[in-house]
């Protein structure tokens, strides 16, 4: 089952924590999920629609995941840093973003976030 978002609207925050939302992507994607929901949400939107912070779901941005990490890292415009993330967790959440919000399939890992981070 792929993550929905017109289906699941505002209610995937409760969702998620009830466990009812369970990406197809193994147990990286679910942390991905619940760190993009505790962290992210407020402001780009439970399914990445967007609010306070620009959508991510059907973002071109999110393709260029070079670009990506120093965004979640550093902030930047009116995004807080969140640089006190550990690689694995800016790694599950932007394989969240990419795959389940976006149409990427793939993925990125710590490595790849610690060769990127400023």
């Amino acid at each position: 089952m792929s993550f929905n978002r017109n289906a699941v609207g505002v209610a995937a925050p409760l969702l998620i924590l009830a466990g009812m939302i369970v990406p197809s992507l193994g147990q990286d994607a679910v942390d991905g999920q619940a760190l993009f929901v505790g962290a992210c949400a407020g402001c780009h939107g439970a399914v990445g629609e967007g609010g306070y912070g620009p959508p991510l779901a059907d973002n071109e941005f999110v393709a260029d995941a070079e670009a990506f990490v120093p965004r979640i890292v550093l902030g930047g415009e009116l995004m807080p840093p969140f640089g006190h993330l550990t690689d694995s967790e800016i790694a599950a959440i932007i394989n969240f973003v990419r795959m389940e919000l976006n149409d990427h399939t793939d993925t990125v890992d710590d490595a790849f976030v610690a060769g990127l981070r400023p």
